[in-house]
């Protein structure tokens, strides 16, 4: 899926479809396929497309996808980089 938008790379909106239209779907079949239980825990950092209150986003066929935010600051010491 690929959106743009020229004031930033990715926004709510475009993170919600996302996660409704390639997210979800993908999780659910995946989780099928090899008969896991239907659950999922999507980690997120603080940007600004990653909004408090996903969960109230997502559509009823995919709340088994819970979402838990990282704490402030710790993105940068969590992500591989260059040292």
């Amino acid at each position: 899926m690929w959106r743009s938008n020229p004031k930033a790379c990715v926004t709510r909106k475009f993170f919600v479809e996302w996660v409704n239209l390639v997210f979800g779907p993908s999780v659910k079949k995946y989780l099928q396929e090899k008969n896991l239980p239907v659950q999922a825990l999507l980690i997120l950092d603080n940007v600004p497309a990653h909004p408090p209150n996903l969960e109230d986003d997502i559509l009823e066929e995919f709340k088994f996808i819970k979402v838990l935010y990282l704490p402030l600051n710790t993105t940068p010491i969590l992500q591989p980089g260059p040292r």
